[in-house]
């Protein structure tokens, strides 16, 4: 937020490019965990490069497509589309599925944004069922929890239960600031299932207020994005604010 236009396109590079190269070594260096081999051991702490990569990404193809809309020569929706398939041909390497949809999901945003042709957003709605079909098939853990979603009789759901039970346990109100019980027995406590544990310290009126806050602030983000002049800015906005709403 301190920087210029111009800061933001070079910071955007230089994130993306190291973000990307760590990523490419992750498969030799990388820490495996849980059958992913998606973080980098560093001084006693995980790094997950992905997690840099993202909003660089997104800056880089909000700067090429607005590039591109000035006809000047610069292939830069060519430019766009192959700094995203590097982004998703080293997640899906690693693998991260849930990576790659958050992405992709922001890039289309951002190709929406641009004023793109119809027939082209068509093109890459059909390229995203596409590949998450090929995704379905490809990887047996994305298969299990489609399965899982479907037919939740069927299938441990373990990881679930516990958090329901957590969220139902806060009540109205919650137990308190750091007197949850129930997420002893959550997964992943820290990360994927944070909200059953804010859930049952602070209970449910909290939140609903923390699910409206992000709604508020993404929705008045894509709103001031909409009223930017300048089409670099405005692309690169509103493909970050819907990357923060997922």
């Amino acid at each position: 937020s301190m920087l210029s236009p111009r800061g933001i396109k070079r910071a955007a590079f230089f994130i993306y490019a190291g973000a990307i190269a760590i990523m490419a070594i992750l498969p030799l260096l990388g820490h495996n965990a849980k059958g992913a081999t998606r973080w980098l051991e560093v001084g006693g702490f995980s790094l997950q490069p992905s997690e840099f990569m993202k909003p660089a990404l997104i800056v880089l193809v909000g700067w090429m497509f607005a590039e591109g809309q000035k006809g000047e020569g610069v292939p830069g929706v060519s430019i766009a589309f192959v700094l995203y398939g590097v982004a998703v041909a080293l997640l899906l390497i690693q693998p991260d599925v849930g990576q790659t949809i958050l992405i992709t999901i922001a890039f289309g945003a951002a190709f929406f944004v641009a004023g793109v042709p119809w027939r082209w957003i068509a093109g890459l709605l059909a390229a995203a069922t596409t590949g998450l079909i090929g995704v379905y098939f490809a990887f047996g853990h994305v298969a299990s929890r489609v399965h899982k979603f479907l037919s939740p009789d069927k299938a441990d759901t373990r990881q679930i239960d516990s958090a329901q039970e957590a969220i139902a346990a806060g009540g109205l109100f919650g137990r308190g600031p750091g007197e949850g019980v129930m997420k002893r027995h959550v997964p992943d406590l820290h990360t994927d299932f944070i909200y059953s544990v804010a859930a049952e310290e602070y209970g449910l009126f909290f939140s609903l207020a923390l699910i409206a806050l992000f709604g508020v602030l993404v929705t008045r983000g894509l709103y001031k994005a909409m009223k930017l002049s300048d089409p670099f800015e405005q692309i690169a906005a509103a493909g970050l604010f819907v990357l923060v709403g997922q």
